[in-house]
Order: structure tokens, then sequence, then C-alpha cells
């Protein structure tokens, strides 16, 4: 919960900032809590991985985890999970709009949310918008429900590699 994460992020010695990659993974978080993630993300440069897989952010959550991440482009970590976060098309372009704000951002992960195809096409977006490239080089989205989506997605990997 959001005081548990506030707790952790004012508890941890200044050794601790050091970390590379913290898992929050089934951890009770909720939307309110991702502004005090993105803190705790931004305590922590430079983070490789954050995992927030299993928690219940929905798309207010992903929307305030990317708005606040964004503050800090340099700050985002390398690979974002949010597996089976309760994320909707909404959380889509909010993520797709940090993909394109954060150089470091390398891989995202949104498998096993209710996308469906509208998120499907705003992932498309978050790889490759306007015919230029956004840093992320991975894009995991298995059992979202694509549908039409997913083509929209493999095309935009497909013009990646002829930007490349």
């Amino acid at each position: 919960d959001r005081y548990g994460v506030q707790q952790l992020r004012t508890a941890l010695p200044p050794a601790a900032f050091a970390l590379r990659r913290i898992d929050l993974a089934r951890t009770g978080l909720v939307a309110g809590d991702c502004v005090h993630v993105a803190a705790l993300v931004a305590a922590c440069p430079p983070l490789d991985a954050l995992q927030l897989d299993g928690n219940a952010l929905g798309d207010d959550g992903a929307s305030q985890l990317a708005s606040s991440l964004a503050d800090t482009p340099h700050l985002v970590p390398r690979h974002l999970s949010l597996r089976a976060c309760a994320l909707g098309a909404a959380a889509c372009a909010s993520l797709g709009a940090l993909a394109h704000g954060a150089p470091r951002l390398a891989s995202l992960n949104v498998s096993h949310n209710r996308l469906g195809v509208r998120g499907g096409r705003a992932l498309a977006a978050a790889v490759l918008a306007d015919g230029r490239r956004s840093h992320v080089r991975s894009v995991a989205a298995r059992g979202c429900a694509l549908g039409d989506g997913a083509a929209a997605v493999a095309a935009a990997a497909v013009a990646l590699q002829r930007l490349s």
C-alpha cells in the first residue's frame, strides 16, 4: 500500500539506492501507490528493472506511473513489467507517451491485461510513432485479446527493423 511504499523509501539506507532491480509484484499496490513507486524509482538511479506484476493498478495507476516517470526520463528503468495489472487501452496510450520520452526504456511487458484492439494499436504507437523510433526494443503483450491490434504491433516491429 501507499504507506508501505513510503516507509520503504524512507527506511532504506543510502547504500540501498544503488539497487538495480525492484520487484514489487503481487504486493497489493493500487493506483494511488504509483506516485510513490515513481518516487522510489527516482531515488534509485540507474534502475535496470521495475516489476509491478499482479497489482491492481488499472489505467489510472499506469497513467499516474507513466506521468511521474516522465518527469525524470533519464531515470526510467530499462525494463518495466506490468503483467496482470488490470490495464486497458488507456494505459497503453500513457505508456506509449513514456516510451517516446524515456531514452532508457528498452522493454515493456503488459501481458495478461485487458488491452483489446485499441490497446494493441496504442502499443504499436509506443513502438513507432510518426515514423520515428522509440527506444523500446521489446513489447510483450501475451493474453491481451489484441485482435487486429496485434497486426498493428507486428507491423510497427517490421517498420522498426527498416529504420535500424
